[in-house]
C-alpha cells in the first residue's frame, strides 16, 4: 500500500510539474459562425508576450495550464480563455455589430490585412451582398455595390458575354484600359470562369496605391476573389445545394411604329396577273399588294384592307394564294425572341479538422438562349484542400477546372439577321407566328422562302431566283437553323504549395500556380443560305480555329509578423517568376463551298485563309510590403515592386510600382460617445506599365498566304519605333476619412482621389520622305480626379426585425486629355472607334477634353440656333463633339429587411451623364420604322400625311444669315435628310439611367418543424433581375447595356428575369 501511494504521489508530481511548464499551443480564432478571424491579437493576460492569429486565424502561443488567453481586435469583444490540459484549443470570439472596420481586405498573394488599418479606399463586397439573386455573371453582380465603378453590362440574350468594368474612369490612348482579375492569387482573364456560388469575397482595388503589389498588370484596378474554404467547427462532413431556375424575356426594344406598312411605296398595288406566271397566283388577280422589295417601312397605312402578304406567293402550303388584312402586329420583333430557361445548380462538400480543410464544389449551368439556337452549358468543378503535415509544415492544393460550350449567333453589328432587322429594316405588318411556321418552305428548285422577296412584276419565268430569293433577308428563323457556330472553353487554374512556419513569427511559402485556357470554334453556313439571296446574302463557309494560352508562375513569399512592445510589424516579401505562352490557329473557306454544304477547309471555292499567331511573354519581379502600427491606430504602409520584362528595350527593362501611405483612428483618442470608429487616411501610389509584345524593336514582316503570279506577299513595316520606348505611367494619390456613429449603426466613407496617367506608347505622324509613316514613342497626359462615397445604415436591428441600408456615389469630376503629342505638331486628336466609319459621330480623343469624346457630324447652330438650308433640311457641321463616352457619377442602393425568417433584398443602380451614338436609330428612322416616323405633329395630324394636308414635321431655327425659318417639311423629307445632310444629334443620347437590377425575397423554412431532421436549414427565394429601369433618357434601349464604346450598331434586347432559388445545407 505505500508503494502504491508513493507510485501515485510522484505521478501527480510529474504531473504537477508538467502542467506548471509552459508548452506551445496551437489554436484558431473563430466567429459565432465558425468562420476564422485573420489577424486577431492573442496575449497571454497580464502579460507583454502575444501573437497574432494568421490568414487561417492559426495562432501558436507558449502557455501553461491556468494561463488566460485573452483575444481582441478590431471589431471584437474581448474574449478571454483559460489554457487547460490541451495543446489545440478553438477560441469563440464574438463580433460586434459589423462596423467595416473589421472586414479584411485581400490583395495580391492571398495577402490579407485588417481594413481598420489599411490606407487605401479597398471596397469588400461579401458572398451574400454578391449574390443577391445568384448572378452568373460577376460584373453584374457588383453593379451598384462598389463606388468609382462602372458596369458596362450586356443583355442577357448575348450568351457567354462578360461585359466590362471600369474603376476610376478611364485611360490610355484606345478603347481603355481594362483592369485585372484574381482568383485565390490567379490572374484570370475571364470573369465569368468561376461558380459565383464558391466565392467567399471579393475585394476591389482602384488605383495604382491599392494595385501596386500587382505592378504593371494592376494599372487599371484589381478585383480579387477569395474563394470559400471549409468552417472549422462544423458538425461532420458540411453539404451545401442550391438549385436555381431563371426565365428570361424581352423587356426593352425600340419603340416602333404601328401604322404604316413595309416598302418604299406609300400605296398598295394592284396585282394583275400575267401568261408566264405560275397558275395559282391566277386566284391573286386583281387583288393589292403593299412593297415586299424594299425593306423599309414607308408603305400604306395599315387599317385592316385586304391584301396579298408575302407568303402567298409561295406554293405547297395552307396560305399559298391567299389573302389577308393588312393589320399592325405590334409585338411581332418581341415575339421573335424565345423565353429563356437558365438552370443554375450547384453543390459543394467541407470538412475541417484541426490539421485538415478540405472543400469541393460542383457547378452547372444549362441555358436555353432567347435567340433561336443558342444556348449556353457550363459545368465548374472546385477542390481547396489544406493539410498541416506538421506542426511547421503545411501543403495546399487549389484546383479549377471550367468547361462551357457556347451555340448560337450573337451578332450586334449593323444589319445583323437579329437585332439588325428589328432595329433598322424590318416591316410593321410581319405576322412572326406565320414566320416560323413557314420556315421550311422552299420553291420547287430549293429556294427557301423569304418576308423580302420581289414585287410580283419582277417575275421571269425563264430565272424565277431573282424573284423567289431574299432581296436583303431570310426568314429569321431559317436563318437559324443553317448557322451554326459553336465554341467550347476549357479552362483550369489554381495553384499547389508549401509553407514553413521558421519560427512564430517568419514564416515562408512557395507556390506554383497555372493557368491554361483551351478554345475550339467552328461555324458553318449552308450552301442554301447562298442560294436563297441574292443582294446581302451570305456566302457558303466553313471556318474553324483553336487557341491555347499556358500562363505559369513560380512564386516565394515570406511572411514577418511581430509585436514589439507597443508597435505590430507587418511585412511581406516574395518573388514572381512568370511565362505566358499564347499559340493560335485558324482557317476558313473563301468565296463558297465546291461541294454544296461539305463543311472541310479543303472544299473551298478559293484558295483557303490560313492563319496562326504565337505570343510568348515573361516578367521576373521582386517585391515587398509592409506596415508599422502604433498603438494599434496610426499605421504606415508602403509597397515596393521591381519587374523585368520581356517586352521592355533591353537597355532598360525594368520597372518599379510603389506606394506608401498613412492612417490614423482617432476614435481612440477622441473618446466620443457617438463615435464608435473614426479614421482618416492618405496614400500615394505609382505604376509603370509594358509596350506589349513585340511592340519593339518593331520592323515585323507578315506573310501572305495567298500567292500572286507564283510570288508569295508580304507587308512592309512602315513604323520606327524610338529605342528609348517605355510604357506609361499611372499615379495617383487619394485622402479619405471612414466613420461609424451609434455602435456602428450609421457610417460614411469619402474618399477624394487625383492622379494622371502619361508616357502613353503613341503613334506620331513623320514625314513619309524618311520611309517611314509614323514614330512608336512615348506621349501625352491624362489628368484625372474624383470622389468615392460610402454610406451605410441601421435603421432597426432588433431580434425580430433587421433592416440595413447601403448606398454608393462616385463622382469622375475630371477625365481631361491634357495632351496626346509632345512634338509640337497638330496632332490634338486620335480617332478611336466609328460605328460608321466617320460619317456618323465617333469615338475621338481631343487635346483639352474629357476622356472618349463623341464628336463627328452634327447640326450647324448659330447661337444655339439650328440652321436650316431653303428645303427646311439642318446644315451640317462635321465638328461636332457631343461629349464624353464617360458618366460623371455612378452608384447603387441597397438594401435588406429580415422579418421572422423572410429576407427581402434589392439592388438598384444607376447613372448620370456619357454619351452615346444609335446607329440602329438612325437607320430605324430613315426606314420609317421607328414611333417618331409616325407621331401626331403640332397640328394634331400625322406627319407622315402631306405637308399641304396639314401632316410634315416642323422645323424652326435659323438660315445661313441668321434670319428666323419656321415652317414644315414632308416626313420622309426629314428622316432622309438627317443622314443625306449628316445631321446626326437626334440620334446621340444620354447614358443617365436609374435601374433596379437585383431583387430577392426569401424565407427560411421551418424544416424542424416539419420533421425535417436529415437538413440543417433549407431557405426558398423568388428572385428578379432587370425587374424595372425606373428611369433612362432614351426609352429604346437599356442604356446600362449598351454594346459597343461609342454607342450601339444593332444592339440586342433589354431583357428581365424571373426565378426561384432553394438552398439546403446539410
Amino acid at each position: 500500500m505505500r508503494k502504491f501511494a508513493s507510485l501515485f504521489t510522484m505521478l501527480m508530481l510529474t504531473v504537477a510539474f508538467a502542467f506548471g511548464q509552459a508548452r506551445t499551443i496551437t489554436g484558431t480564432v473563430v466567429d459565432e459562425n465558425g468562420v476564422a478571424i485573420p489577424g486577431a491579437s492573442v496575449q497571454l493576460k497580464g502579460a507583454r508576450t502575444g501573437v497574432a492569429a494568421d490568414n487561417t486565424g492559426t495562432f501558436r502561443i507558449q502557455a501553461k495550464a491556468g494561463d488566460v488567453l485573452l483575444v481582441s481586435g478590431a471589431g471584437l469583444e474581448p474574449t478571454e480563455f483559460t489554457v487547460g490540459s490541451e495543446n489545440s484549443v478553438r477560441i469563440q470570439a464574438k463580433r460586434v455589430v459589423a462596423a467595416g472596420s473589421e472586414v479584411v481586405v485581400t490583395s495580391g498573394y492571398g495577402i490579407r490585412k485588417s481594413l481598420r488599418n489599411i490606407s487605401t479606399n479597398a471596397q469588400v463586397v461579401t458572398s451574400e451582398q454578391l449574390n443577391t439573386i445568384r448572378q452568373t455573371n460577376l460584373n453584374n453582380a457588383l453593379a451598384g455595390k462598389v463606388s468609382g465603378i462602372q458596369v458596362r453590362s450586356q443583355s442577357s440574350a448575348k450568351l457567354g458575354s462578360t461585359g466590362s468594368i471600369r474603376l476610376r474612369g478611364e485611360s490610355g490612348f484606345g478603347g481603355g484600359q481594362g483592369i485585372l482579375y484574381v482568383v485565390d492569387g490567379t490572374i484570370l482573364p475571364n470573369p465569368n470562369d468561376i461558380n459565383l456560388d464558391d466565392i467567399e469575397d471579393v475585394t476591389v482595388l482602384q488605383g495604382p496605391a491599392a494595385a501596386a503589389i500587382f505592378g504593371p498588370q494592376g494599372a487599371g484596378g484589381a478585383i480579387v476573389m477569395t474563394l470559400k474554404r471549409a468552417k472549422k467547427g462544423q458538425k461532420g462532413i458540411g453539404v451545401d445545394v442550391n438549385l436555381g431556375v431563371q426565365n428570361d424575356k424581352v423587356y426593352i426594344l425600340p419603340n416602333y411604329q404601328n401604322s404604316y406598312a413595309g416598302g418604299g411605296v406609300g400605296d398598295l398595288m394592284k396585282y394583275t396577273w400575267q401568261p408566264g406566271q405560275p397558275e395559282s397566283w391566277k386566284r391573286l388577280d386583281g387583288k393589292y399588294y403593299h412593297d415586299y422589295a424594299d425593306d423599309a417601312s414607308w408603305g400604306p397605312r395599315m387599317v385592316g384592307q385586304e391584301y396579298i402578304p408575302w407568303y402567298s406567293w409561295y406554293d405547297g402550303h395552307r396560305y399559298s394564294g391567299t389573302t389577308a388584312k393588312l393589320l399592325p402586329q405590334p409585338n411581332n420583333a418581341r415575339d421573335y425572341y424565345n423565353t429563356g430557361v437558365m438552370l443554375n445548380n450547384s453543390v459543394s462538400i467541407s470538412k475541417a479538422t484541426d490539421n485538415t480543410n478540405i472543400r469541393m464544389s460542383f457547378g452547372n449551368i444549362d441555358q436555353k438562349g432567347m435567340i433561336p439556337q443558342s444556348s449556353l452549358k457550363k459545368n465548374t468543378f472546385s477542390t481547396i484542400a489544406t493539410v498541416e503535415v506538421t506542426d511547421r509544415l503545411t501543403a495546399s492544393l487549389n484546383f479549377n477546372y471550367i468547361t462551357q460550350i457556347v451555340r448560337g449567333q450573337f451578332d450586334d453589328a449593323y444589319s445583323n439577321q437579329t437585332t439588325g432587322s428589328f432595329n433598322q429594316w424590318f416591316h410593321r405588318n410581319l405576322d412572326m407566328d406565320i414566320m416560323k411556321e413557314l420556315k421550311d418552305v422552299r420553291t420547287p428548285s430549293g429556294l427557301m422562302a423569304s418576308w423580302n422577296h420581289l414585287n410580283p412584276s419582277a417575275y421571269n419565268p425563264s430565272n424565277t431566283r431573282p424573284f423567289y430569293a431574299g432581296n436583303y433577308w431570310y426568314n429569321f428563323y431559317t436563318f437559324f437553323d443553317h448557322v451554326k457556330p459553336v465554341t467550347q472553353t476549357d479552362r483550369y487554374y489554381g495553384d499547389i504549395s508549401l509553407s514553413y512556419k521558421i519560427s512564430e513569427s517568419l514564416r515562408i511559402k512557395g507556390t506554383y500556380r497555372k493557368q491554361q485556357n483551351n478554345i475550339w470554334s467552328e461555324q458553318t453556313i449552308s450552301s442554301d443560305l447562298q442560294q436563297s439571296a441574292t443582294q446581302s446574302g451570305y456566302i457558303a463557309s466553313y471556318s474553324t480555329s483553336t487557341s491555347n494560352s499556358n500562363r505559369t508562375n513560380m512564386e516565394l513569399l515570406i511572411t514577418y509578423n511581430k509585436k514589439i512592445g507597443e508597435f505590430n510589424i507587418g511585412a511581406t516579401g516574395g518573388t514572381d517568376i512568370l511565362r505566358q505562352l499564347i499559340k493560335g490557329n485558324s482557317a476558313n473557306t473563301v468565296n463558297g463551298l465546291n461541294v454544296p454544304n461539305l463543311f472541310t477547309i479543303g472544299n473551298s471555292k478559293d484558295q483557303p485563309s490560313v492563319g496562326n499567331s504565337r505570343s510568348d511573354y515573361r516578367y521576373s519581379a521582386i517585391y515587398a510590403t509592409g506596415n508599422v502600427t502604433w498603438r494599434n491606430y496610426l499605421t504606415a504602409d508602403f509597397t515596393l515592386r521591381q519587374d523585368w520584362m520581356s517586352d521592355l528595350p533591353p537597355a532598360k527593362s525594368y520597372i518599379v510600382s510603389k506606394s506608401a501611405g498613412m492612417s490614423f483612428i482617432f476614435s481612440e483618442l477622441l473618446k466620443w460617445q457617438p463615435l464608435s470608429f473614426g479614421k482618416l487616411r492618405a496614400t500615394i501610389g505609382e505604376i509603370p506599365t509594358g509596350i506589349g509584345t513585340y511592340v519593339y524593336p518593331g520592323f515585323a514582316y507578315g506573310v501572305g498566304s495567298v500567292q500572286w503570279n507564283g510570288n508569295f506577299l508580304m507587308g512592309t513595316p512602315d513604323q520606327l519605333v524610338d529605342p528609348n520606348i517605355r510604357g506609361s505611367v499611372t499615379r495617383q494619390r487619394e485622402i479619405g476619412i471612414d466613420l461609424r456613429f451609434l455602435k456602428n449603426r450609421i457610417g460614411a466613407s469619402v474618399t477624394y482621389w487625383t492622379g494622371d496617367d502619361k508616357d502613353f506608347p503613341t503613334s506620331i505622324p513623320i514625314n513619309g520622305t524618311s520611309g517611314y509613316t509614323s514614330l512608336r514613342t512615348n506621349a501625352g497626359l491624362i489628368t484625372k480626379r474624383g470622389y468615392n462615397i460610402q454610406a451605410m445604415g441601421r435603421p432597426v436591428w432588433g431580434k425580430n426585425l433587421k433592416w440595413e441600408i447601403n448606398a454608393t456615389w462616385g463622382i469622375l469630376a475630371e477625365n481631361k486629355v491634357v495632351t496626346i503629342s509632345d512634338d509640337g505638331k497638330d496632332d490634338t486628336r486620335i480617332a478611336i472607334e466609328g460605328l460608321w466609319g466617320s460619317t456618323g459621330p465617333y469615338m475621338v480623343h481631343q487635346e483639352g477634353r474629357n476622356w472618349g469624346q463623341i464628336y463627328g457630324n452634327g447640326i450647324k447652330r448659330i447661337n444655339g440656333q439650328p440652321v436650316l438650308d431653303a428645303n427646311g433640311a439642318y446644315v451640317n457641321d462635321p465638328n461636332v463633339f457631343f461629349g464624353s463616352a464617360l458618366p460623371k457619377h455612378t452608384g447603387g442602393f441597397q438594401t435588406q429587411v429580415e422579418y421572422k425568417g423572410f429576407i427581402l433584398n434589392a439592388n438598384a443602380d444607376w447613372g448620370i451623364g456619357g454619351k452615346f451614338f444609335s446607329l440602329s436609330n438612325m437607320w430605324g428612322s430613315f426606314s420609317g420604322l421607328t414611333a417618331r416616323t409616325a407621331v401626331l405633329n403640332d397640328k394634331g395630324n400625322p406627319i407622315r400625311d402631306l405637308v399641304s394636308n396639314g401632316g410634315g414635321m416642323h422645323v424652326f431655327g435659323v438660315d445661313a444669315n441668321g434670319n428666323k425659318v419656321d415652317k414644315y417639311v414632308e416626313a420622309q423629307d426629314y428622316f432622309h435628310n438627317l443622314y443625306y445632310s449628316k445631321t446626326f444629334d437626334p440620334y446621340v443620347y444620354d447614358l443617365t439611367f436609374v435601374k433596379l437590377r437585383e431583387v430577392s425575397l426569401g424565407y427560411t423554412l421551418p424544416i424542424k418543424k416539419w420533421g425535417v431532421n436529415w437538413a440543417q436549414r433549407a431557405v426558398l427565394s423568388i428572385v428578379a433581375r432587370n425587374p424595372l429601369l425606373i428611369y433612362a433618357k432614351t426609352n429604346d434601349f437599356d442604356p446600362s447595356e449598351i454594346s459597343n464604346i461609342s454607342g450601339e450598331a444593332g444592339n440586342m434586347p433589354g431583357t428581365r428575369g424571373l426565378g426561384a432559388n432553394l438552398k439546403i445545407s446539410f
